[in-house]
């Protein structure tokens, strides 16, 4: 039995020194000479300032977003909102104004529905008018800039029906105008 033991030890201790002569070797190709490793070293060193030059850098940019975002919140929470109630009146007044400045005829306005929407409320208005194709491009380019909760949310233009001159023919079109109002959780549950 002694003999066995002593084998066994014999073959850790042969099995242990090829193992370590495997990472000498292993090493000795990995680190390569001295000067290669403080070469390696040096690089990886200067990767990783590099990397923290980077990452200020974008922590910069993310904090100067973070607070542009923040002040778009803040205006938009203040500016961007649906009134509580639309003013139809006032939109009504501001398209019929458009309609006076660009030559479109409102011949009539009428109210057609309602229309609930989870936290919105839709009002629509009929609109029938008259006006040259150029009158009515000068018309849309002048509501898209108005600053009103309103939507041209159907047109359609006609067939001339009267001839102004040879290109131009005043043309009877139909109009749904809706205005956007926000409705609270009661006001919902009332309609």
């Amino acid at each position: 039995m002694i003999k066995i033991e002593r084998s066994l030890l014999l073959v850790d201790g042969i099995g242990a020194a090829i193992w370590i002569a495997i990472l000498c070797v292993i090493g000795g190709f990995t680190l390569g000479k001295p000067e290669t490793a403080s070469a390696t070293v040096y690089t990886l060193a200067t990767q990783v300032e590099q990397m923290r030059s980077d990452m200020g850098r974008m922590q910069s940019v993310l904090d100067a977003r973070t607070r542009q975002h923040r002040q778009l919140v803040t205006q938009t929470s203040k500016q961007g909102k649906l009134p509580q109630r639309s003013p139809i009146e006032k939109g009504l007044g501001t398209f019929t104004t458009l309609g006076n400045a660009t030559n479109v005829n409102l011949i009539s306005i009428e109210p057609v529905s309602t229309v609930l929407y989870p936290g919105v409320l839709e009002e629509r208005f009929q609109i029938s008018a008259e006006g040259t194709f150029e009158d009515y491009l000068q018309f849309l380019q002048a509501f898209e800039r108005c600053h009103i909760w309103a939507d041209l949310t159907y047109l359609e233009v006609g067939k001339g029906t009267e001839a102004l001159t040879s290109t131009q023919s005043r043309r009877r079109s139909e109009m749904t105008l809706s205005f956007y109002s926000a409705l609270s959780p009661d006001e919902e549950t009332s309609h």
